[in-house]
C-alpha cells in the first residue's frame, strides 16, 4: 500500500490502483479483527497504512478513529496487560500523531474512549490520561529517549517534552475553573513554563545507533545531516511553541516575569528553522512523510516580516512540487489565513485562554480533525 501511495503521489493515472489496493487492505484488516485471537502486527501495521492515506492524500477526518487502536496499546502498557510485541513503527507513527495533533486542535475531546478489561492478578495504575507523558512513555524505550527517530524525525524525549508544553492547555483551562485558587495555579504554570524552558535548552539528539555504525559515505553522511537537521528543527518549533504558550493571549494574563522569547531571539528560531527546512527540501527529490511539516508550520505561524513569509511560502511551495501530500496543502492555507487575520487584529488581539493562534483559524476553515 505504501507504493501505491507513492505512486499516486506523483502520478493521478495511479489513483485507481491505489484505491484498489486499499480496499484490499481494509478486507484483510477486517478478517483479522473478527478473528477471536489476532496477532497485532495483522491488525497494527495496516492501521498505519490507512491512516497515512488519510491523512497524506485526503486529509480524510476519519484518521482520527485509527488511534483508538492505539489508545489500547498505551492503556495495556500502563496497566501492564499484555507484552505483546509492538512494532516500532507503529508506536512511533501514531504516538508523534497524536502528540502534534494536540498542537492543532483538542484531539482527546475527540477521540472515543477505548475500555480495556482489567486483570485481577495484576494491578491497576490510575490517575493519569493515557495520553499524558507519563502514559505514552511507558511505551518507549528509556534507554533510546534522546535518539532521533527515523520514523518520525525527532526524539521520543523531544515528543515528551513537546506533549509537556501542549499540556499547558488543559493547566491553563483548568486554572479558570471553579475551586481553583487563581494565584497558586499562575505560579505553578510559570513555574512548569520555566522548566520546560530549561529542559528544551538542555535537550540534546543522538543518532540511532543503526546510523552510527554504518561506515562513513556520502550517502550515509547525507542521511546523517538530513536527520540531525530535522531534529534540531523540531527542537526550535519547539521553543517557538513554549513561547506562544507563554503569552498573555494564551495564559489570560499578563505575567510579572518575562517568560516567552524576545522579538530578536523568536526571529532567530524561525530563521534558523527555515534555513534547516530549505536545506531539507533542497536535497532530496522526493520527500518522504516524516519531512518537518510540523516545524515548517510553526515557524510559518511566527513569521512576522515579509520576508520570513516570503522564505515560508517558498518551502510550502517546494515542498508540494516534491510530495504532493494534501496536509501540505493546507497548512500553507491555514499560515496565508493566520497572517491575514493577525493584520485585521492589528490593533490587539482578544484573550484566546488556553489556545493558539492557529486554533482559531482552523475552527473558522473547519479543519480540525481533518488537518494533521
Amino acid at each position: 500500500m505504501t507504493s501505491a501511495q507513492y505512486l499516486r503521489s506523483i502520478d493521478s493515472r495511479f489513483e485507481l490502483f491505489e484505491m484498489q489496493v486499499r480496499q484490499r487492505v481494509l478486507k484483510n484488516l477486517r478478517q483479522a479483527l473478527a478473528e477471536s485471537c489476532f496477532e497485532f502486527e495483522d491488525v497494527l501495521l495496516p492501521t498505519i497504512f490507512l491512516c497515512s492515506s488519510a491523512i497524506s492524500h485526503s486529509c480524510d477526518a476519519s484518521w482520527v478513529r485509527h488511534l483508538t487502536c492505539f489508545q489500547m496499546v498505551i492503556k495495556q502498557r500502563v496497566r501492564r496487560h499484555t507484552k505483546t510485541y509492538v512494532p516500532q513503527l507503529f508506536m512511533s507513527y501514531f504516538s508523534a500523531h497524536l502528540v502534534l495533533a494536540k498542537s492543532l486542535f483538542p484531539i482527546d475531546k475527540v477521540l472515543p474512549a477505548v475500555e480495556v478489561r482489567n486483570d485481577p492478578s495484576l494491578p491497576v495504575e490510575e490517575g493519569t490520561c493515557w495520553t499524558s507523558s507519563e502514559s505514552l512513555s511507558k511505551a518507549m524505550k528509556p534507554d533510546t529517549l534522546r535518539e532521533i527517530d527515523v520514523w518520525n524525525g525527532m526524539s521520543n524525549r523531544m515528543l515528551l517534552l513537546i506533549n509537556d508544553i501542549l499540556s499547558l492547555k488543559d493547566d491553563v483551562q483548568v486554572m479558570y475553573g471553579e475551586g481553583f485558587e487563581v494565584e497558586e495555579r499562575r505560579s505553578a504554570i510559570e513555574a512548569k513554563i520555566i522548566t520546560l524552558q530549561r529542559n528544551l535548552q538542555d535537550t540534546t539528539h543522538l543518532l540511532p545507533e543503526s546510523l552510527r555504525r554504518c561506515q562513513d559515505s556520502a550517502e550515509v553522511v547525507h542521511r546523517r545531516r538530513l536527520l540531525e537537521y530535522t531534529g534540531e528543527s523540531y527542537r526550535l518549533a519547539a521553543c517557538l511553541l513554549l513561547s506562544e504558550a507563554s503569552t498573555p493571549a494564551f495564559l489570560g494574563y499578563t505575567s510579572e516575569h518575562s517568560l516567552g522569547l524576545d522579538a530578536t531571539r523568536k526571529q532567530r528560531h524561525v530563521d534558523y528553522i527555515l534555513s534547516l527546512v530549505e536545506s531539507i527540501v533542497s536535497s532530496l527529490d522526493h520527500l518522504p512523510i516524516s519531512w518537518p511539516l510540523w516545524p515548517l508550520f510553526i515557524a510559518s505561524c511566527c513569521s512576522t516580516t515579509e520576508s520570513e513569509k516570503a522564505r515560508a511560502l517558498a518551502q510550502f511551495q517546494a515542498a508540494q512540487a516534491k510530495a504532493p501530500y494534501e496536509n501540505t496543502v493546507r497548512a500553507q492555507t491555514v499560515v496565508e489565513l493566520l497572517w491575514q487575520r493577525r493584520e485585521l487584529y492589528v490593533a490587539g488581539e482578544r484573550t484566546r485562554t488556553g489556545r493558539f493562534e492557529w486554533e482559531l483559524v482552523m475552527e473558522f476553515l473547519g479543519w480540525q480533525t481533518s488537518f494533521a
